[in-house]
């Protein structure tokens, strides 16, 4: 008799967002702060719309994974936020 054996699900916090070489070596720049004007808006791109999936539905079958993309997606809107809007000084 043959049994199947269940292919494990992947935990959505194993789903690391892909990227390239170029994202790498942007990244690596940027956290050592000489990262190129490139660099710095490819690597901006990157964290909102790949590693934070702004732009794409959240919602998935399993609530679990659902939240989960919803709090990826809450740190994209802060840095997306945080970039758009008029610095406060504080007095």
């Amino acid at each position: 008799m043959n049994k199947r054996i269940p292919i494990p699900k992947k935990e959505p916090v194993d789903q690391a967002a892909p990227y390239t070489p170029v994202i790498h070596a942007g990244m690596k720049a940027l956290s050592h702060g000489n990262a190129s004007e490139t660099q710095q808006r490819a690597v901006f791109e990157w964290l909102v719309k790949e590693a934070a999936g702004v732009g794409t539905k959240s919602f998935r079958t399993d609530p679990c994974e659902t939240a989960f993309a919803e709090g990826r997606r809450f740190v994209g809107l802060q840095i997306i936020h945080l970039a758009t809007t008029e610095v406060k000084h504080q007095d």
